[in-house]
């Protein structure tokens, strides 16, 4: 039986278990109700612990929660000694000698302890005050990172307004100095009136000949800018400003006049167009009828023929035909290449006939210079499509379809155009589409085109072919135009010197100016130059590229006379700087 006797009710308990019966009594810890022995703490609310456990007691009593003022004070140590009463003294005495040993030592543990928990208490002070430190300089550290960073984004702004104000100076220094050198040739405003005068009159004459025209107003330019040069020792900024005004509202009014004209012949090339357009359809129309009329009448001789004669060896050998032609490389079976395939005969009989490829080849050749010969729009029947390499296509004829074939938009480097007409080349929008989606193509080779008469139209979509090529290939690298007898001899003949044949370079780079390599020749600086002299003329003519070679070294010949009026012929955008 186990009694508190902590309590009053423990104590009520004792009495009576005490005069009733000989139980014996066991004291427990008011905390951890275990048994006490000796080592027993009490406090002045009356309740018993051990002395472990009333260390850890601090403010307040755990049974009965009254307060504790001082621990010294408030608490009450005693030991009590369980034995026999007939015990000698003398183990007694050395019992309470062991007692006062653990006394000693419980009390040294005790100081131990309290001097432990105030090393503890200022450690822990010490560790907070360290964190709030810490807590200080990282609040530190960031306000400073941050200032850091505001001053670096400051200075790189200053570097910016810096590197845009050593720009804005550079250009006003060169406007200013430009100015100098045109204050320094200026003359009067009559001289500069009659000089424009001429050189408006020799543009007027344009509708003669272009070039001509262009070569008559440099020449006006030229002697006005002399004039100028001899005269400006006067040295009067009033009649400069209003020369300068002069000279600008002129060049206004001629980039006016160019666009006008620019703008009409963009209206008279759709309406091309849309006439090319018109009679596509009707050919396509046209041919339709005579399949269809070949199919009634080749429907009617089936009917009329046997059976183990006609009907499976013309189906036979029709399907044999197409088979054979996509295994050589062929494209675009036409619709009238029935009369090519099946002839009928006497008693009704199929003829059949397979082209291999050089019957093909002959066959495309042919119709071509008989076309070339009857002086009319070559019509093919077939198309042949090589590829020696797996990087390289050449088309012959009616041979664009292969452009579908999504292997050949990505593998393919080179391509090759063979006895295709320019009309056909401009006027196939699936072309243009097909030719933009090849992302590898940095090589063009054109080859019997129809450029084999010296005609203004030709001469026109050659121009625009160039352009396009410039626009659906930005890595165009590589051109080549073949030109001999025979074959686009337009372009031969235009070439037939050195000067014609540099100026037709630089034409061709001026409409394409991402080339490196035109007709098998590196294109070279001095081509590039003149080629963004031609570049102002809107459609430059073939017939007057020796003209044109001999203004645009006239031009160059004076450089300290020509500088302010070069940049007519060159860049639009300097002259508005300036």
């Amino acid at each position: 039986m186990t009694i508190d006797l902590t309590s009053d009710e423990g104590m009520q308990k004792t009495r009576e278990s005490t005069n009733s019966t000989a139980a014996s009594a066991v004291i427990v810890c008011s905390k951890c109700k275990g048994q006490l022995k000796s080592n027993i703490t009490g406090l002045r609310c009356g309740h018993l612990f051990h002395a472990r456990c009333a260390s850890s007691v601090n403010d307040r009593c755990p049974k009965c929660n009254k307060p504790i003022e001082d621990v010294e004070a408030d608490y009450l140590s005693f030991y009590i000694t369980f034995g026999h009463p007939n015990t000698p003294a003398s183990t007694i005495a050395a019992s309470q000698d062991d007692e006062g040993e653990l006394r000693q030592a419980a009390l040294e543990a005790y100081a131990k302890m309290k001097l432990v928990k105030s090393e503890k208490k200022s450690l822990l002070k010490s560790l907070q005050e360290a964190e709030r430190r810490k807590r200080q300089l990282l609040e530190e550290l960031d306000r400073v990172a941050c200032e850091n960073a505001k001053s670096e984004r400051e200075r790189a702004r200053d570097e910016t307004k810096a590197e845009e104000m050593s720009r804005t100076i550079s250009r006003n220094i060169d406007r200013a100095a430009g100015a100098a050198k045109l204050i320094d040739k200026l003359d009067c405003q009559r001289i500069v009136q009659e000089a424009w005068k001429q050189t408006a009159e020799a543009f007027v004459e344009s509708s003669g000949d272009y070039m001509l025209a262009m070569a008559k107003a440099h020449k006006a330019g030229q002697g006005l800018l002399q004039a100028i040069r001899h005269a400006a020792l006067n040295d009067d900024k009033e009649r400069v400003e209003r020369i300068v005004g002069f000279i600008l509202s002129a060049v206004d009014d001629r980039r006016t006049e160019q666009a006008e004209y620019t703008r009409k012949l963009q209206a008279k090339l759709h309406e091309m167009q849309w006439k090319r357009e018109q009679l596509q359809q009707l050919r396509t129309r046209n041919a339709r009828r005579q399949s269809q009329k070949r199919n009634g009448l080749g429907d009617r001789q089936e009917k009329r023929s046997k059976k183990s004669a006609n009907d499976c060896p013309i189906r036979r050998a029709k399907k044999t035909k197409i088979t054979e032609l996509d295994e050589d490389g062929l494209e675009g079976v036409p619709d009238d290449a029935a009369s090519d395939i099946r002839q009928p005969s006497t008693g009704y009989q199929t003829k059949t006939q397979n082209l291999d490829r050089e019957q093909v080849m002959n066959e495309v050749v042919t119709e071509w210079q008989r076309a070339l010969e009857e002086e009319r729009l070559p019509h093919l029947k077939y198309g042949y499509v090589k590829r020696e390499e797996s990087w390289e296509l050449r088309i012959y004829g009616r041979g664009l379809d292969a452009l579908d074939r999504k292997e050949y938009k990505q593998n393919v480097v080179s391509l090759s155009l063979n006895y295709i007409t320019l009309e056909h080349l401009l006027v196939d929008d699936k072309f243009k589409r097909n030719l933009a989606e090849f992302g590898a193509l940095t090589s063009i080779h054109l080859s019997h085109n129809r450029l084999n008469k010296i005609d203004r139209e030709r001469l026109m979509q050659f121009w625009e072919l160039l352009r396009l090529l410039a626009q659906v290939c930005p890595k165009l690298d590589t051109l080549v135009i073949h030109h001999e007898e025979g074959n686009n001899d337009l372009l031969d003949i235009q070439c037939n010197n050195d000067e014609a044949r540099e100026t037709y370079r630089a034409a061709v780079v001026s409409c394409v100016p991402q080339l490196n390599n035109l007709d098998g020749e590196e294109v070279t600086p001095s081509e590039r130059h003149l080629g963004g002299v031609i570049s102002a003329i809107e459609h430059p003519d073939l017939g007057s590229l020796t003209n044109l070679s001999r203004l645009s070294q006239d031009r160059w010949g004076y450089p300290e006379v020509c500088s302010g009026f070069t940049v007519d012929f060159t860049t639009k955008k300097e002259l508005l700087e300036k």
